[in-house]
């Protein structure tokens, strides 16, 4: 597992909190995560592209000749949350099981988010879980 330590500057939290501002919603914390990631890789690549992978994945990353298709996860918790950490289709377990990685974003809401880089089998192992079945009422 690898660990990202971010600073953000005051007009990207600026601007992260007028877009999405302080949320219970995993939808807001979702998007503002995702956003803080692509914070992250124009710091790190700046002519970077970003584009919603057709075949899956939450987003993909291009720069240069390489690409890199990953999951975002974002959290307000001070820490992964390992329960908490879902996936939401058949297709995100498939390509989780298949080596793309899980950006897992905590203190989505903090200036100083931190993204976890966590790979299927090596720092974490998804088990299915099982849900109540509701049925009509007589």
């Amino acid at each position: 597992m690898r660990s990202i330590q971010m600073e953000l500057k005051k007009h990207e939290l600026r601007d992260l909190d007028r877009l999405w501002p302080r949320s219970e919603k995993s939808a807001d914390i979702g998007k503002r995560a995702e956003q803080i990631i692509r914070i992250h890789f124009k710091r790190k690549w700046l002519q970077c592209g970003f584009s919603k992978p057709k075949d899956g994945g939450d987003l993909r990353i291009q720069h240069g000749s390489s690409q890199l298709t990953i999951e975002i996860i974002g959290t307000a918790d001070n820490q992964i949350a390992w329960q908490k950490l879902k996936v939401s289709s058949q297709m995100s377990h498939d390509m989780l099981c298949n080596g793309i990685p899980v950006y897992r974003v905590i203190r989505v809401f903090d200036r100083k988010p931190e993204i976890f880089v966590l790979k299927h089998n090596e720092d974490f192992q998804l088990v299915e879980e099982k849900r109540p079945a509701s049925s009509p009422s007589r």
